[in-house]
């Protein structure tokens, strides 16, 4: 009417039911259960830096494994913060367990250099890490500040490792200029009053001694003068001196000064002294236009100037020639004898201002026997190529003087033979 049972051993259980007609039975069964894998969570290294890999292994008698975060078991992966990965292990009866582990990802240190980065050659410049605990540089210094004397442009790199051990790099590159040569070009040799350009070259920036910065100056010394030329390129000088020579003026004076006054006609005797050679303007009216004593003899009042040289160098002086017009009376004789002895052998009209005319000679039957138009001309006595004879002849004079006046004359001529 009952059964009752009891564990016999691990797992095995029996029992015995009492109220069987026939007899007693006694039944025993196993119970078999697991308690699932003892699921352990590993990592190749659980602190590491920014950028390293590391590697999650599961152990503990499972069949597989499953991680969270994205990783999977036995993959290298690299977490850039710190993460906490749970691993569940599941053993071949199902049975499962689980485990987890925290890597801790420690940032990497800001390491940056500072220093000069253009220098000239043969400068040195100091190069100082930050950011970091240790460095070491590709120089193999491993002091926070290095001296460094390039010779051409270099790049250094520094690795800076912080108190966690993580590392991190920075790069600085040191250009080596090359050395400005300072350059003047311009004429050295000037004569006073002569302004000339002169030319830097050779850099890349200019300060002259006069205060200008540009590349052309133009200068006009008085004396003989040095200047001072310095050429840059970033922070490296060189510096040159030009020297420009100026030659003084040749001292100029002229004769007649300031000037004179001559009649129409005459001639004035022009001296000129403090010079080698020389250059007269205008050069009409003298006798040479290349000598220091030229004769004048202008038809109008004229400004004469003298260009004298010495050393290469020019001066000037000028001096005035003014023309005094003595017209005087306009005169036609009233007889000649063309008879060649030099004494009034020839009828022309004088004076020294008629500036157009016509002169006729008319026989006394009123045929012209001669015609001008020229005060220099004059009637020899002759028709047609032969000589006339004693005779009396009539001419007419229609003459126009300089200042414009206008002469009417008419007279008789009488021919001696």
């Amino acid at each position: 009417s009952g059964v009752t049972g009891l564990g016999v051993g691990p797992n095995v259980f029996e029992w015995t039911i009492t109220n069987n007609p026939c007899a007693p039975s006694t039944s025993q069964v196993t119970i078999t259960y697991s308690l699932g894998p003892l699921v352990a969570a590993n990592a190749t290294d659980t602190i590491i830096c920014v950028g390293d890999a590391i590697t999650l292994t599961g152990t503990g008698g499972a069949v597989s494994y499953t991680w969270t975060g994205g990783a999977t078991d036995g993959i290298a992966l690299s977490p850039n913060n710190t993460t906490t990965y749970l691993v569940t292990g599941t053993d071949a009866n199902n049975c499962s367990n689980n485990d987890s582990i925290t890597v801790v990802v420690n940032p990497l240190p800001n390491i940056n250099i500072t220093g000069t980065n253009s220098i000239c050659n043969g400068d040195s410049t100091l190069l100082t890490a930050a950011g970091g605990d240790t460095y070491v540089w590709n120089t193999s210094e491993i002091t926070t500040t290095i001296n460094v004397i390039p010779s051409s442009t270099t790049t250094y790199d520094v690795v800076g490792t912080d108190t966690n051990g993580c590392e991190n790099t920075d790069q600085i590159t040191v250009t080596v200029l090359a050395p400005p040569n300072a350059t003047i070009t311009g004429t050295n040799t000037i004569c006073n009053g002569v302004g000339i350009n002169l030319t830097a070259s050779g850099g890349g920036a200019y300060i002259w001694n006069t205060g200008d910065t540009t590349t052309v100056i133009n200068i006009n010394p008085n004396d003989t003068t040095v200047y001072t030329l310095i050429a840059t390129i970033g922070n490296c000088i060189d510096t040159t001196t030009f020297t420009v020579n100026v030659i003084p003026l040749p001292i100029i004076t002229i004769t007649p000064s300031p000037d004179t006054t001559i009649f129409l006609g005459e001639s004035a005797n022009l001296i000129v002294n403090g010079g080698t050679t020389y250059n007269w303007s205008p050069d009409t009216d003298l006798s040479c236009n290349t000598c220091a004593n030229p004769i004048a003899t202008p038809e109008i009042t004229t400004t004469y100037c003298v260009f004298a040289t010495e050393n290469s160098c020019t001066d000037t002086a000028c001096t005035t020639i003014n023309i005094e017009i003595n017209c005087g009376e306009v005169f036609v004789p009233n007889a000649f004898s063309p008879n060649n002895d030099d004494s009034n052998d020839c009828l022309k009209v004088y004076n020294n201002c008629i500036e157009k005319m016509i002169f006729r000679v008319y026989a006394r039957w009123g045929e012209v026997v001669f015609e001008s138009t020229d005060i220099d001309e004059c009637w020899d006595g002759s028709y047609k190529g032969k000589d006339l004879n004693t005779a009396v002849f009539v001419y007419t004079l229609e003459a126009t003087l300089i200042d414009g006046e206008e002469i009417s004359l008419k007279g008789n001529v009488s021919l001696i033979r």
